[in-house]
């Protein structure tokens, strides 16, 4: 496999950022209609999960607390070819692998403190190593 040229990595990398940018706008979206069903208290019955989970890019819900997950969707469960009771429950480290989490250390403290962050990097995931864009709230 030939190096990729200076021009081919860039154009990867604006193909990248626009991808981060649909995705952070389907997860503002999506963290504002939770934020929605909060604040108006509405039982919706599941509806909103089923939505959530039925999106093809990943979600997952950790508690700041523990740092343990909470809720993922089945494209997060496909990425890193787990199935949920692997993954429910389960420190994140334990799934994203001990470089990654050290690397999410300083925006996990960012989201502690009540910020919302985004930051990009390598993942191993079942299909082999994907740069992927993670947003935080």
């Amino acid at each position: 496999m030939a190096d990729k040229t200076k021009a081919e990595i860039l154009l990867e990398l604006a193909e990248l950022k626009q991808k981060f940018n649909s995705l952070n706008s389907k997860f503002k979206k999506i963290t504002d209609e939770r934020m929605l069903a909060k604040e108006t208290n509405v039982k919706s019955g599941g509806m909103l999960l089923d939505i959530v989970s039925s999106i093809p890019d990943y979600i997952a819900s950790v508690n700041t607390d523990t740092m343990k997950y909470e809720f993922v969707n089945e494209a997060y469960l496909k990425s890193f070819g787990m199935p949920r009771e692997k993954v429910i429950g389960v420190h994140v480290k334990e799934v994203i692998g001990e470089k990654n989490y050290q690397f999410a250390l300083k925006y996990i403290d960012e989201v502690k403190s009540g910020k919302s962050t985004s930051y990009e990097n390598t993942f191993n995931m079942a299909s082999g190593k994907r740069w992927i864009p993670v947003i935080t709230s």
